[in-house]
This record gives structure tokens, sequence and C-alpha cells, in this order.
């Protein structure tokens, strides 16, 4: 008999203490099998749920080319359940991109109420994903400062459209018309909260960004149709004729430019919506 040092390793051979530990192996290569098919299969669920997702928000993209705001509602209000649904970063992420078209066509459709609290949770949606001086901030703490501002709760509104200004000048060209109706809103509230001259002063810069674009549009004529009745307040009438002599000549300026794209077949809506 030859003796070789080595020992038998057949199967008849193996120690208990050797039948256990393969007994973990396996167990712990099969707990992996099966998480690794758990997530697969919830990937793949994610990826329909997402897919469907996209395919409710280009219904309701179409939906408000058309100016069909109910549906729009419809198709934005499965999108969000979608986006709940998806839950994490993932679904966090989806559902800042609904909430604005929601909330604002909520809006459209009267529902002052639901708009409202759509509103407020996309702040705050917001905040928490993006920090308090993302760009994406801007907007909806604008439109929520001018419901304060129409229910006279004046001091919030007022801070409201201050945060937006902010993050409008930090993010956006100087220029940019979203700081201009941030400046036209801030200055409305000022003169409600008595302080006159400084809300012309605001109202003065918006009209100076209004007039700085290279053709001028609808909101420069009713931005110095508002100045004009502002001035004709204060006892400015001089001044007031002016601003109703440029809103005039704007206003044919506008009628021209409609003019000309009809004859070439290029009368687009201009539909405003986030």
């Amino acid at each position: 008999m030859i003796i070789t040092g080595e020992k038998d390793s057949s199967p008849q051979q193996i120690q208990p203490r050797n039948r256990l530990y393969l007994f973990r192996a396996n167990l712990w290569r099969c707990r992996f099998a099966i998480l690794l098919i758990i997530g697969i299969l919830s990937g793949s669920c994610d990826r329909a749920v997402r897919t469907q997702w996209n395919i409710e928000i280009q219904a309701a993209t179409e939906s408000l080319d058309r100016r069909d705001f109910i549906s729009a509602e419809t198709s934005l209000a499965h999108a969000l359940a979608l986006a709940d649904k998806i839950g994490g970063e993932s679904g966090q992420l989806l559902e800042s991109r609904t909430l604005p078209l929601l909330w604002w066509v909520k809006a459209r459709n009267g529902k002052e109420v639901e708009s409202e609290a759509l509103l407020k949770r996309n702040i705050d949606l917001d905040r928490r994903i993006f920090g308090s001086d993302s760009r994406e901030l801007a907007y909806p703490l604008k439109e929520l400062g001018r419901l304060q501002e129409t229910r006279r709760e004046y001091g919030e509104a007022r801070s409201l459209y201050l945060e937006s200004l902010r993050i409008d000048q930090k993010a956006s060209s100087p220029k940019s018309f979203s700081i201009a109706e941030t400046l036209w809103g801030l200055g409305r509230v000022e003169i409600a909260l008595m302080d006159t001259a400084r809300g012309d002063s605001l109202f003065q810069k918006a009209l100076e960004i209004y007039r700085s674009a290279r053709l001028p549009d609808s909101r420069l004529r009713k931005a110095l149709e508002d100045y004009s009745t502002f001035l004709q307040s204060c006892g400015r009438f001089e001044e007031s004729v002016m601003m109703i002599a440029e809103r005039d000549s704007v206003a044919r300026i506008i009628s021209e430019r409609k003019r000309q794209n009809t004859k070439f077949g290029n009368d687009s809506i201009n539909t405003q919506h986030p």
C-alpha cells in the first residue's frame, strides 16, 4: 500500500461539517438566484409602467394642442398615478415632471382647490429633489404668489414673488420674460401694501424687459395698458396718455405680424402652459 499523504475526497468520505458547508453554499446560491429573478421582474415591471407613463404624457400633450383640457387632465392624472406606482427616486422624478402640467390644467378646468394642493405638492417635491435654489421652483412659486395675491394675502404673496425672483435672477437671463412677469406681480403687491413708489419702480423695470424683446407681443401691450391705468390713478395723466399711444403702436405691429403670418400660412396658436 502506497501512502501519498493525500486525503480521499470521494463522496463517501465527505465529513458532516463539509456537508453542512455545501448545504449553506447552495442555499445562498438559491437565495441569490431568487433575488436576481425578482430584480429582473421588478425592472421589467418598472419599464412597462414608465412606457405607459410616456404614453399618457404624449396623450396629454396632444390634448393640450387641441385645447381639450378635460382629456388632458384625465391623461395627466393617470400619469401621476403611474409615477406614484414606480416610487423611489425614479418615480419622484416622473412625478415632478407631471405635477406642473396637472395643476395648471386643473386650474384651467376650474378646479382651484385641487390645483392649489397639487401646486404646493409640486413645490415641496422640487425642493426635496432639486434644492431650494433650483430653477424648477421659480414658476410654481410665482403661480402660488399670484394665487395668494388674488386672495389679498399680500404678505405671503410678496414672500413667494421675492423667492421666485431670486431664483430666476440667478438662473435666467436678465432680460427673461419670466423675471418681468414676477417683477410685475411684485409691483402690484407693493402697491397693495401702500408702497406706491416701489411698485412704480418695479413696473418700470418689467416694462424695460418687455421693450427689449426683438418683436413686441401681447405681454408688452397688456403691461402698457395696465401701467397707463396705474398712472391715471396717481394723477399722472400726461404719462398715461403716452403709455396709451405706445400701446396702440404695439397693437398695430402685432396686428400686422398676424396678418403676415396668416398670409404665409403660419397663423399658429400660442398656448402658454408650463
